[in-house]
């Protein structure tokens, strides 16, 4: 089955269907997910995003090199931490680097080629919230009672972010229809 696009203009709006799933097909929400796909098919804002983050922190890395002489803390510390960041902005462009796969027996998290795996019994709900000071929306996590998932992990991550869990990116939609999508779903699998 074809890939096809879910609204237009947003951030990662790539869906996809996957054979494999015992479901008949499993959804993927993410960017750049498909090495098939054309540099055309990708999400002109997540490839934009990405492409900013590498041009702006190789801007600062010519600069570390340039003020070496004068001051070489400083550019060995512009070197090496804008180094990351460009290291970070090439990954972010290459296929299947960030997705959210939904199947069956739970859901799969990429991040930077990263995956995790929950399954739909761990979780209580999806709420979206907004982070601190900086009004970024997300998708926090709010795990079942008696979850598996290591009890002190989220206590941290409650006392430095509000929640038990969140997820790291939208995947160009709304956190509130991402909660609603990932709670529909989870609701119809905790079913069967």
């Amino acid at each position: 089955m074809p890939a096809t696009r879910q609204g237009a203009g947003r951030e990662r709006r790539l869906l996809r269907p996957c054979a494999k799933r015992t479901l008949g097909a499993a959804v993927v929400l993410g960017s750049f997910d498909d090495a098939s796909h054309s540099a055309s098919h990708a999400p002109a804002l997540g490839r934009a995003k990405a492409s900013l983050l590498f041009l702006g922190c190789s801007v600062f890395v010519v600069a570390g090199f340039v003020v070496l002489r004068v001051a070489p803390i400083a550019g060995y510390a512009a070197i090496a931490f804008f180094g990351l960041g460009v290291v970070v902005g090439l990954i972010q462009l290459l296929p299947n680097s960030s997705y959210l796969e939904l199947e069956e027996r739970g859901f799969t998290i990429c991040n930077l080629f990263r995956k995790g795996f929950l399954p739909w019994q761990e979780i209580a709900e999806f709420v979206p919230m907004t982070v601190g000071g900086s009004g970024r929306p997300m998708v926090a996590v709010r795990f079942a009672p008696g979850s598996k998932v290591s009890a002190t992990a989220r206590r941290f991550a409650v006392a430095i972010g509000g929640a038990e869990g969140a997820l790291p990116d939208t995947y160009g939609r709304s956190a509130a229809e991402l909660a609603e999508l990932l709670n529909r779903v989870r609701a119809e699998r905790n079913r069967l």
